[in-house]
């Protein structure tokens, strides 16, 4: 009779014990919060580099904004002349000129080709480098990018040095381009983008996050 009521008093203080343990588990942790509250989890220290992480290789990703193109389009040489994205010049564009529609479209041709025909702007994908939101080195010299869309690799190279700037590949946003210049400082334009003209800068461009490949 003694044993059977030692055998009770274990067997209730083991119970007590494990409810004790199981009640203090269930406690809401910084990483895991109970559902149905407002407890958040625990989130990493903000970033302090407004760069995001220029200065060495990373990668981000490129994000455009949905554009409706069909294949005959993209097929279509007549197409690949025009401009999807800026049909009409902008106001800073010779301002009270004749013909500024066909000087606009002259200055920039073959828009649609190098943004959507043969380069990637329509598409999400990523894009790796020291310094992959810009064109150019910010400290002069070279600058080397890759974009990548599923299994296409695109390259991109660029070199600054004074008043001398030279790019050859696929650019910030996924557009194809080449430039070789070399004049002296120009005063900026009022009400135009200083980083790249309209027609240079796809809306899709600069929806670019952080992020791994």
């Amino acid at each position: 009779m003694k044993s059977s009521v030692v055998l009770l008093l274990l067997f209730l203080l083991a119970v007590t014990s494990g409810c004790r343990t199981a009640s203090r588990s269930s406690g809401h942790s910084s990483d895991h919060p109970i559902s149905g509250t407002n407890v958040a989890p625990a989130q990493p220290a903000p970033a302090t580099n407004n760069n995001f992480g220029d200065g060495r290789w990373h990668t981000v990703k490129v994000t455009p904004r949905p554009k409706n193109i069909s294949t005959w389009n993209k097929l279509n040489p007549v197409w690949w002349y025009g401009n999807l994205d800026d049909s009409e010049p902008p106001a800073w564009f010779k301002p009270g000129e004749e013909r500024r529609t066909a000087k606009w479209r002259a200055r920039n041709p073959f828009h649609n080709f190098t943004f959507y025909v043969i380069g990637i702007a329509d598409k999400p994908h990523y894009r790796s480098g020291n310094y992959p939101r810009r064109t150019s080195n910010p400290n002069g010299g070279w600058n080397v990018a890759v974009a990548r869309r599923k299994l296409v690799f695109l390259p991109f190279v660029s070199y600054t040095r004074k008043k001398f700037e030279f790019y050859f590949g696929w650019r910030t946003g996924g557009n194809f381009g080449v430039k070789v210049n070399y004049n002296a400082t120009k005063p900026p334009r009022s009400g135009r983008n200083q980083t790249q003209s309209p027609s240079e800068t796809s809306p899709s461009d600069k929806t670019a996050v952080p992020s791994g490949p």
